[in-house]
């Protein structure tokens, strides 16, 4: 039976890499991260043939997914998505390699939660916290651009068990922004807790 990590355990992975990269501005260079790790990353287009030898066709209705063979982990993604989504689905798959879900069998009962669990290493991974209380962020606008992330992008993310405690993350780092006036902090914390609302099922 897969022991969940909880929400705390994989903030704690994401900073690792971080630190371990010496990452510490944004927007976070997701390929970057790939290259320094050996994980190597291609476009359904750019990685065809590879898909095709190794049957894997039936992936491509996915935007993205990851392979573990030959003691090399391959991302690939959708190159027909918008280049803010594709970061995502990038974070996502570094999610599942490094919370270490290809040591886990893929049962119904894990899938969801492995699923989440890499979703919340793509959030934590693309909007780190411990860069947020450093940032200078002036209008609400500014939050898609600063990061490299869809507006919307929460909205392709299912979240069941952990949403306000990443609510809560960042509403704790948010606070320590200096010279954020109430009326934005009271617009981002809105934006948040109705996207996470969007998202519950």
């Amino acid at each position: 039976m897969y022991k969940t990590k909880n929400y705390e355990e994989i903030v704690e992975v994401v900073n690792r890499i971080l630190i371990n990269e010496n990452i510490y501005k944004i927007p976070i260079k997701v390929s970057s991260i790939c290259y320094s790790n050996n994980i190597l990353l291609f476009s359904y287009k750019e990685g065809y043939n590879i898909i095709k030898k190794l049957d894997l066709d039936d992936k491509l209705y996915n935007k993205g997914f990851s392979i573990y063979i030959n003691n090399k982990y391959i991302i690939f993604y959708d190159e027909n998505q918008d280049r803010k989504l594709i970061r995502f689905i990038i974070a996502h798959e570094l999610g599942h390699i490094f919370l270490n879900h290809f040591q886990v069998d893929y049962i119904n009962d894990n899938i969801s939660i492995l699923e989440e669990e890499a979703n919340i290493f793509a959030i934590s991974l693309l909007i780190p916290t411990q860069i947020l209380n450093k940032i200078n962020i002036n209008k609400f606008k500014d939050i898609p651009i600063i990061f490299d992330i869809p507006l919307d992008f929460l909205k392709y993310i299912k979240l069941k068990h952990n949403k306000i405690k990443i609510y809560n993350n960042f509403k704790k780092y948010i606070n320590n922004i200096k010279n954020l006036n109430q009326c934005y902090l009271f617009l981002f914390l809105q934006f948040l807790c109705q996207l996470f609302d969007y998202l519950s099922y």
